[in-house]
């Protein structure tokens, strides 16, 4: 056999070791790792924090977040990290090391603090991450570049340090805690809530007061929606996005500009030093936000009231009239029924007397408008009135079959009514009785309100028209969004993120804590920033468009729902540019029994004017505590 000279050995053990070195690379991934300075979900406070207003004798903390385990299944084992900082006057980069934080069960957080004492005012702040791994999964050492609003990931250290974050050091500033109040209520995560009457034209006045608590300010303003939900709609920065939304970033709007859907109002110093005062006027029905920003001498930076932790007011305006709501809740397809079969339970037409209703019976047939009348009450109260999925409809017990009728809260289409609230059992003809039905309840002095379980609905919902022009331009109405657009719905066992596909959908509701619905599919809600000012998560995911049509007696009402949520909070809002006045959002209590769901559900009501007018209804918010919301007329 021929032997090979030494150096020829050293040479093949060369070329090996280098090819395995090479494969390794070449299979190698980055970390799913971030650090964005206005995140303050992950923690409870700023990922850089203080994020701003950082003077020489402010220690600042760095935190970077680590996603670590998928159901328990470990990812990628973080070893150690640096942080990579200098001024943007010098080449030469100073580093310190990370340390261990915090894990949660699926996140895992780094940490380092940096003194600023060595830095001078006026001094650009740059710095970057190199996150080290120890190659479990093929997971490699990454670094982390950005900007305050997002973070990117990189293997070359070159990109990150061309492209750093950055902050700038303050002259000195002495910084407290800063202080917004509206009507004498602290403005941190609160509410103010008043009753308008926008027919007569009421204007509640809002005195805001604010101190930031911070030397050398040249200028505070408010920043809010109030009033503004006419502009919900409306793409002013064309991002492609209603800016209801997604709203412009907050920093770039300049104060007083109009043309957005929120507006930053100047303040005026008031006798007491360091505080600026502004009087809102709430004229406008909706639920809106509010915080506060201002400026310091030699910085362009707005600093903002809704940061390290505080979060923004919400001001409810609602109806004057809601004060004096006496309220029924019925289930228009029994209140009236005769028996289990589907030609025994009632229909619209019987709920007001109309053509070809039953006749009055004080066992059977006894509610209609005058009995509502004769309790004294002046708002009803549907449970969804929607056609009712099949798929996967829930199992009667004592015939071993599905329930011939099924939930009202598996909803399949949200535009059409259920046929079997018609004496023709079709859709066109339930929709001609609800509208008869509308139009008698107003003449009658009652309202009517309907309840839209949007955070569910059934696995076999239909598109719609509004559907196919929103999520699958290529389909038909009455296709089924599971088929179409599985991304509309959650994914099984991780509601925090998106199916892909009609295979792993998840069931409703959202909780582990009391079983499933099996008859009803989870919508998705994605992410919303904590503060109005900007969009300030990892990810802003778009958000879902539920259509309703609701026709009166002349117009039809087209709603588009919008919902947005995290994990802790869901924020539901209503866009109604019809002929109706809508109204507030405000808490509703209602009865623990199955299918009357604890998750927050969306409720829209119709009040038919002899005039009418044009209302739309802005964005709110609330905790899963508050467990529901419900919409007033005006």
């Amino acid at each position: 056999m021929k032997k090979f000279p030494p150096n020829h050995w050293l040479l093949i053990a060369l070329f090996v070791i280098s090819f395995f070195h090479y494969s390794s690379r070449a299979n190698a991934a980055l970390a799913n790792v971030w650090h964005i300075p206005d995140n303050n979900g992950d923690l409870g406070f700023n990922m850089r924090n203080p994020e701003s207003a950082i003077g020489q004798g402010t220690p600042v903390a760095f935190y970077t977040g680590l996603w670590k385990w998928n159901n328990g299944n470990q990812i990628a084992n973080q070893t150690v990290g640096m942080l990579f900082y200098k001024t943007s006057a010098q080449s030469v980069w100073n580093r310190t090391n990370l340390s261990f934080y915090s894990n949660t069960s699926a996140n895992q957080y780094w940490q380092t603090t940096l003194n600023p004492a060595g830095f001078s005012p006026g001094d650009v702040v740059q710095y970057y991450f190199l996150l080290t791994f120890d190659g479990f999964n093929n997971v490699s050492n990454t670094c982390l570049y950005g900007t305050d609003s997002a973070s990117s990931t990189t293997g070359d250290t070159n990109v990150a340090a061309a492209n750093p974050f950055t902050f700038t050091i303050t002259n000195n500033l002495s910084i407290g805690t800063p202080v917004l109040t509206v009507n004498g209520v602290n403005a941190d995560y609160t509410t103010t809530h008043v009753f308008v009457n926008e027919v007569k034209g009421d204007s509640i006045p809002l005195t805001i007061l604010f101190s930031p608590n911070a030397s050398n300010v040249v200028e505070a303003d408010v920043f809010s929606n109030l009033n503004r939900r006419n502009r919900a709609t409306l793409d002013a920065n064309g991002d492609g996005i209603e800016d209801g939304i997604v709203p412009p970033d907050g920093n770039t709007i300049p104060t007083g500009d109009d043309h957005n859907y929120y507006k930053a109002y100047a303040m005026t110093p008031t006798s007491t030093p360091g505080q600026y005062s502004f009087t809102l006027n709430a004229t406008n029905c909706g639920a809106y936000r509010l915080s506060a920003r201002y400026k310091i001498s030699g910085n362009t930076n707005w600093f903002w009231y809704s940061t390290n932790g505080r979060r923004d007011h919400c001001l409810v305006v609602t109806p004057t009239r809601a004060r004096d709501m006496v309220l029924y809740e019925l289930n228009a397809m029994n209140i009236n029924s005769q028996g289990t079969l589907p030609a025994q339970r009632s229909t619209f037409t019987d709920l007001y007397g109309g053509p070809g209703a039953r006749p009055y019976d004080a066992v059977t047939n006894r509610f209609s408008l005058n009995y509502v009348q004769n309790l004294g009450v002046n708002w009803l109260w549907f449970q969804p009135i929607h056609p009712i999925g099949i798929l996967n409809r829930q199992i009667d017990p004592n015939t071993g079959q599905p329930y011939s009728v099924g939930s009202p809260y598996a909803v399949k289409n949200y535009f059409q009514v259920n046929p079997l609230l018609s004496k023709a059992n079709t859709r066109d003809a339930a929709m001609q009785e609800f509208t008869n039905f509308v139009a008698a309840a107003d003449a009658a002095g009652i309202n009517v309100m309907l309840d839209e379980p949007f955070n569910h609905t059934a696995w076999d919902c239909e598109l719609d028209a509004s559907g196919v022009y929103y999520f699958a331009t290529n389909a038909q109405p009455t296709d089924e969004i599971a088929n179409s657009e599985a991304r509309f719905y959650s994914r099984t066992n991780e509601y925090d993120q998106r199916a892909s596909s009609a295979a792993n959908i998840a069931p409703a509701p959202d909780r582990f804590d009391f079983g499933k619905w099996t008859d009803v599919a989870d919508i998705y809600f994605g992410v919303t920033p904590r503060s109005c000012r900007t969009p300030r998560n990892r990810e802003i995911k778009p958000a879902k468009r539920i259509g309703l049509i609701i026709p009166s007696a002349t117009k039809i009402l087209r709603a588009t729902a919008t919902v947005i949520s995290t994990r802790s909070r869901k924020i539901p809002g209503v866009i109604l540019p019809t002929a109706f006045c809508i109204g507030s959002i405000k808490p509703v209590v209602r009865p623990a029994r199955r299918r009357i769901k604890w998750t927050p559900v969306l409720t829209v009501c119709v009040r038919i004017l002899a005039k009418g007018c044009r209302r739309k209804l802005g964005n709110t918010s609330s905790t899963k505590s508050a467990r529901a919301n419900g919409i007033l007329c005006s």
